[in-house]
């Protein structure tokens, strides 16, 4: 299993304490330490892993501690699943446009409030901070675009590097990012794959009307109405 450790390491101009991200492996929670490793502060970070993992937890952990890390740089935290306003909504990029428009936010379009989000990224270079990229789509995944952009550092959470957009991967690989890989113990639901199994353990044998049930337990499965799982 990997920890994420923020490891003292002096103290900024300002006073304030100076951490490093430190990623430790073990085989067990209380187990010898097999490998740790110092995450450079100056390269972007992708940190992949299922459901579980804690992928969003490390996220949060960074962005709790980014005034240490990142201490001369704006950070900015944002999560696929809220809706794009509520990624506008911060009291900085607030600030920038009414001064910049010269109208109360209240009045602005919404296509001018994600163009504020997106000078303000790139005129403070802010460290953006980014969970459940794989969920991106449509306007999101394209301000999400120009945001990495005009970005100083990026740090991502994704269920895997190949469940992320395309245009979102062919960027993350140019800037070439350090890579976390985390394991997660949840369980997951085989019940597609025995349901598989045994239709073809049924016509093997000659069971053919077993099959043909199987077969129908299979498509009211996959119905529009079945349960999803998230």
């Amino acid at each position: 299993m990997h920890m994420l450790l923020m490891r003292p390491n002096g103290r900024w101009t300002d006073g304030t304490t100076r951490r490093v991200p430190i990623v430790r492996e073990r085989a067990r929670k209380y187990g010898p330490i097999l490998d740790e490793r110092v995450l450079s502060v100056r390269k972007d970070l992708l940190i992949a892993g299922a459901n579980a993992s804690g992928k969003t937890r490390w996220l949060a952990k960074l962005n709790d501690k980014a005034a240490e890390i990142w201490a001369k740089q704006q950070k900015l935290f944002l999560r696929a699943t809220e809706p794009l306003q509520r990624w506008c909504e911060d009291d900085r990029v607030i600030a920038w446009a009414e001064k910049h428009h010269g109208r109360p936010w209240a009045r602005l379009r919404a296509f001018e409030r994600a163009d504020a989000l997106i000078h303000w990224v790139h005129d403070s270079q802010a460290v953006l901070l980014l969970d459940d990229a794989h969920k991106l789509t449509g306007r999101k995944l394209d301000v999400v675009l120009q945001l990495c952009r005009e970005c100083s550092r990026l740090v991502i959470g994704t269920w895997s590097e190949q469940s992320l957009p395309m245009s979102l991967r062919m960027l993350l690989d140019r800037r070439d990012p350090q890579r976390i890989h985390l394991h997660s113990e949840a369980a997951y639901d085989v019940t597609n794959l025995v349901i598989w199994l045994l239709m073809i353990a049924a016509l093997g044998i000659g069971w053919w009307q077993l099959a043909a049930v199987l077969a129908g337990m299979k498509v009211l499965a996959g119905g529009r109405r079945a349960a999803r799982q998230h």
